[in-house]
């Protein structure tokens, strides 16, 4: 996920002049000092040689957060102050109030200031705002409209560079053999050879999500393409070679002479497992279709589903309900999703990766976390029965007690 940072924006300053190399500073709300950038490649054209100061016309003041590293260093992404948005013309709430009636609210069409790095320490970093005062001095070097298409393809090069960073490719010969190539790493699974403690499985989850940010980001770029041929090309800028060789060995199958168009290309499939009868009960159970799940996540699964309809029951999800009950039941489902993710191999395992266990368990903790943050918001707003809330606070206390209790018996 990005870390986006205009709530907290209140002025910056970006110097190119230097071909290949984008310096500055940017205050934040809540900092005493500001961010110190040094990124690798250069902005598009707008911006290209100049010094670019900017002030947040209405900053929101909020703080930022405080694990956003002093020192930025990494790489130039898309960096531009002429990038065109929809700006509404009347308060954001008033707006989605016009939606949600079926009205249009009033817009046009504006400059936005759109700043985005990769940073080696957090990670993808954006900045997007249509109320920037902004200034831009006279470049010193000046580039042209196919300099700037190479360009954009160098900074969508960028999110390459940073996956081959957190990787672990940390190297100087390999960054410089990564940059000449614009490539991306393939993607690797651990050795099970060397099993990993939950802190190396932290760590390659962490880089898993990072990939599927980035792959989303160059699906959205082939949005125009057909479906195959976005998969085709993303696959080829990711380094997915895998997935090229698979779609080559279907387009192969599908223009055979004798092979039905109308068949499905389908690859072998795998016998279907069976879950272990010696552990049902402790490590599965059976759901009410009959699949095989761990019974702490069908216990969570069963709250958020729950929740859910006593919610829509009472008109406060759906259309004229409330965003703020959305995003708490969005995050009670995915308690239940991360579980899953944790928990119901285990019926099928009879040696589990524990650290994968304990490192996939952390990632429930946090929806779960969010979702107690959403009822005290709720709670405060008056949209549900306190005494409801306090149920619902007792079940997560109590799922959070089971997660750490599966944590201390699989670290041991």
């Amino acid at each position: 996920m990005a870390w986006r940072i205009q709530e907290s924006v209140i002025r910056g300053e970006l110097d190119n002049r230097r071909r290949g190399r984008v310096t500055g500073r940017i205050w934040l709300a809540g900092r005493k000092d500001p961010l110190s950038l040094d990124l690798e490649g250069n902005p598009l054209r707008d911006m290209a040689g100049c010094i670019l100061t900017f002030e947040h016309s209405a900053p929101h003041k909020t703080p930022a957060p405080t694990d956003i590293d002093p020192e930025q260093r990494g790489w130039v992404g898309d960096m531009t102050a002429s990038r065109k948005v929809r700006v509404f013309d009347v308060p954001v709430a008033q707006a989605l109030a016009m939606s949600k009636a079926g009205l249009v609210p009033p817009e046009h069409r504006a400059n936005a200031l759109y700043l985005e790095w990769y940073s080696d320490r957090n990670g993808r970093i954006v900045f997007e705002s249509a109320d920037c005062r902004a200034t831009l001095s006279e470049p010193v070097w000046r580039m042209s409209a196919e300099d700037e298409q190479e360009q954009a393809r160098a900074n969508a090069g960028a999110m390459s560079r940073f996956l081959k960073r957190i990787s672990g490719f940390d190297s100087a010969a390999e960054r410089r053999s990564e940059i000449e190539s614009e490539t991306s790493p393939e993607f690797s699974f651990p050795n099970n050879e060397t099993p990993m403690d939950e802190f190396g499985w932290e760590r390659f989850l962490r880089e898993s999500d990072a990939r599927t940010e980035v792959y989303g980001k160059i699906l959205d770029k082939y949005a125009h393409m057909s479906r195959e041929e976005a998969e085709r090309l993303a696959a080829r800028e990711m380094g997915w070679t895998h997935i090229e060789e698979y779609l080559d060995a279907r387009d192969d199958h599908m223009s055979r002479p004798d092979n039905n168009p109308e068949d499905e290309y389908e690859e072998e499939e795998a016998p279907e497992l069976a879950p272990d009868p010696a552990t049902e009960g402790i490590d599965w159970i059976r759901d009410e279709n009959g699949n095989a799940v761990h019974p702490l996540e069908h216990k969570a699964s069963v709250l958020g589903f729950a929740f859910r309809r006593e919610c829509e029951q009472l008109g406060l999800l759906g259309e004229g309900g409330s965003e703020a009950m959305e995003d708490l039941v969005f995050s009670l489902h995915t308690v239940a999703v991360k579980l899953a993710g944790a928990l119901n191999s285990l019926a099928y395992e009879p040696d589990p990766d524990r650290g994968f266990v304990v490192a996939y368990l952390k990632r429930a903790l946090k929806p779960l976390h969010e979702t107690l943050r959403q009822s005290e918001q709720i709670r405060a707003q008056g949209l549900l029965d306190a005494s409801r809330l306090n149920r619902l606070d007792q079940d997560l206390l109590a799922l959070r007690e089971d997660i750490l209790r599966l944590m201390r018996e699989n670290r041991a």
